[in-house]
């Protein structure tokens, strides 16, 4: 039997997982690593901690899985995206990588804009200018960090660096190199105009190549390192975002998916680039190398629901230690546990959908947050759909997809002296459905598929998933690896660069679909109208907003 390897190097951890060639999964470890916060709004990560992770992985996955290193037929990767690493023409890391999540860059992304504008930017990308893409943070380290610029071979992503480790080549993919907001989406190269616009030196960016294309072998030095046979083919694999759509078995146009997780965003297969009269939504090359994925993320998705629920958990605690003298744990919302929804901004990457372990409070144990997913759903129950006429706007952390405005906050609107805590949770589950079904309408025919794949943790939570299916009046289509697609979409990169897989297609025999939720058409038509109270609530608002972040700031 051969196998294929794929490392999903996220932002709190690698995860390795081992596919057989025929189709399954034959195992998985996890390996994390730590991110440093020096700044407010710095966020770094040691790029040696996601090789130590590989390298560790590696081993372990081999060892339990009991797979000869000589059997695996390749090893590819999806990763984190949006990241600056500089190195020297050894490959040695200057600094730590500025990650996806930081956003120092902002004086230099507003000059971008200023100089060439953001419908140009988004004209030869895809992407609107924005702080947390890599070409900004070069040009942030031309200005604070000249020596580290001077000295700088390249800027890597993740994955990039991985790559070069295993087989000294430095090569990135065409997804990753879309999140630079520095490449030519349509002519698949470097843009020197927006270099110049931003005064960066262009060679800095390695060479771009298909997901799908062999980009070297392991070293012997590597194989050392990581167990791996000399010679394994090394893909180029991609950002997280494209090996999640093939993982989804999205990769013919017209095919759309959906991941819900912490944050949330929605994709679909197009033949050409879909550039939104209102940049609205983004564009990544797909995995294929020939094809895009215009995409809209949300920022706050199972982050709302973990949100509210945090909030009913933090007044069941206080009152388990009113009456019993002891408490329940003290990671309720805002509190001091593990992964809070309101932990410190904590953000996508802090805690996960239902806030981590602090969700429910850590003297309450999983199956105290168990019974409280369980009474929050039967709440939710009890409600019709359109939560007798309560919309909640879910920006928790502003808002990227479709509002791109960061000063966008949560609003509950209509609340009346009958609306009860079912409601309120019902309505923040409807109003993420809202949010996405702006982000759907975005792309107009493009996504005109009646059925949407959903992935992630919030898959299998099949209340949302029939309101979702409902608010959107699609059907929701579930395959049997939720949580592994974007592994999954890596490896699929990798059989086909080894010849193992005739195409991205044949994810579906990896991924088969397992179970339909179906729209019910009472609740579409209530939905339909509720959806347009959503936007105009959300235009209502929007003025508030910029005073509202006046008087906090």
């Amino acid at each position: 039997m051969a196998y294929l390897l794929a490392h999903d190097l996220g932002t709190t951890g690698n995860k390795a997982v081992l596919y057989s060639t025929d189709g399954n999964l034959v195992g998985s470890v996890t390996v994390g690593y730590e991110t440093d916060y020096p700044r407010p709004h710095f966020v770094e990560q040691e790029a040696e901690s996601w090789w130590e992770a590989v390298c560790s992985a590696t081993k372990q996955l081999l060892e339990s899985s009991g797979v000869k290193a000589g059997d695996v037929s390749a090893v590819s990767f999806s990763a984190q995206m949006m990241g600056c690493l500089p190195v020297d023409a050894g490959g040695n890391p200057l600094r730590p990588c500025i990650i996806w999540a930081d956003t120092r860059a902002g004086e230099q992304a507003d000059r971008l804009d200023e100089r060439l504008g953001n419908e140009r930017v988004y004209e030869i990308t895809g992407h609107r200018v924005s702080s947390s893409y890599s070409a900004a943070k070069i040009a942030w380290l031309k200005e604070h960090e000249p020596d580290v610029y001077r000295r700088m071979h390249l800027s890597l992503q993740v994955k990039d660096f991985i790559i070069y480790r295993l087989t000294g080549r430095f090569v990135t993919d065409y997804s990753d190199a879309c999140g630079t907001n520095l490449f030519d989406i349509r002519g698949r190269r470097w843009s020197q105009e927006i270099a110049d616009a931003l005064e960066i030196d262009v060679s800095l960016m390695p060479e771009a190549v298909p997901s799908v294309e062999q980009v070297g072998t392991v070293t012997a030095e590597a194989a050392e390192a990581t167990g791996l046979a000399v010679g394994t083919p090394v893909i180029a694999g991609g950002g997280d975002g494209a090996c999640a759509a093939t993982g989804a078995t999205v990769t013919a146009p017209g095919a759309t998916y959906v991941v819900i997780g912490t944050s949330s965003w929605i994709a679909t297969v197009s033949s050409e680039p879909v550039f939104d009269p209102t940049m609205r939504t983004f564009n990544w090359i797909a995995n294929d190398g020939t094809l895009y994925s215009p995409c809209g993320t949300m920022q706050s998705a199972g982050f709302s629901y973990g949100w509210v629920r945090d909030l009913f958990a933090q007044v069941l605690d206080r009152a388990a230690a009113s009456g019993a003298g002891s408490g329940g744990g003290s990671g309720g919302a805002g509190g001091t546990g593990s992964g809070g929804a309101n932990r410190g901004g904590g953000g996508a990457g802090s805690g996960g959908a239902n806030g981590g372990s602090g969700g429910a409070g850590s003297g309450a144990g999983a199956a105290a947050s168990a019974d409280l997913d369980k009474l929050l759903g039967e709440l939710v129950d009890g409600v019709d759909a359109g939560s007798g006429g309560l919309l909640f706007l879910p920006y928790l952390m502003g808002e990227r997809s479709p509002r791109w405005n960061p000063k966008a906050r949560g609003a509950f609107v209509g609340l009346t002296a009958h609306t009860g805590s079912g409601a309120v949770v019902r309505s923040v589950l409807e109003g993420v459905a809202y949010n996405l079904r702006t982000i759907l309408e975005a792309f107009g025919e493009t996504a005109s598929a009646e059925e949407i794949v959903a992935i992630g943790g919030g898959a299998a939570n099949e209340r949302w998933l029939s309101i979702l299916a409902s608010a959107w009046n699609r059907r929701i289509l579930v395959p049997r690896h939720v949580e592994d697609a974007t592994s999954l979409g890596a490896a699929m990169c990798a059989g086909v660069a080894v010849g193992a897989l005739d195409s991205l297609s044949g994810v579906s025999g990896f991924n088969p679909i397992l179970r339909t939720i179906e729209p019910d058409p009472r609740h579409a038509e209530r939905y339909g109208r509720m959806h347009a109270l959503f936007e105009k609530a959300y235009e209502r608002l929007e003025p508030l907003f910029d005073d509202l972040d006046e008087v906090d700031g």
